[in-house]
Order: C-alpha cells, then structure tokens, then sequence
C-alpha cells in the first residue's frame, strides 16, 4: 500500500471518530428526524476496525501513529 492509501485510511478514521455518534438521515435512512441508527454505527464500527487491522499489520507497523492506535483501540469499544 502506498503513503497516499494509508494517509487516505487515516483521514476516514479520524472523520468516523468525529461523526460515529452523530445523529443523521443519509441516503440509506428514512427522511424523518435525524436520529442515530444502528447500520450506520455498525459500519463505523467495521470502518474503524479495519483501519486499525491495517495500521497492525507488518506492512504499517513501523509508520503507524502509537497515539492515533491507542485513541482508535479506545473508540472501537463504545461503538
């Protein structure tokens, strides 16, 4: 993977852990009140996790950020 893929898996991290909780009505949810709905935590959950599966391997190891594995581990369990 180059440093262009792995900074644009970061950057999607870093905006799931701004909006994961935030209340919405996207293009999948009904139009009604924005409210907070369970696929769209879901798939947070799996975006975060897969992120951190990546930056783990041996192929992210030594670049990886010791502070942004430790905030994203730490968001991964309330999600």
């Amino acid at each position: 993977m180059t440093e262009q893929e792995r900074a644009v898996q970061v950057k999607i991290a870093e905006h799931l852990e701004k909006i994961w909780n935030t209340a919405g009505s996207g293009v999948w949810e009904s139009r009604g009140e924005p409210r907070r709905y369970t696929y769209s935590t879901a798939m947070a959950w799996v975006g975060i996790d897969r992120v951190l599966r990546f930056l783990h391997s041996e192929e992210s190891r030594d670049v990886a950020d010791p502070a942004l594995l430790q905030r994203l581990m730490a968001l991964r369990q309330p999600i």
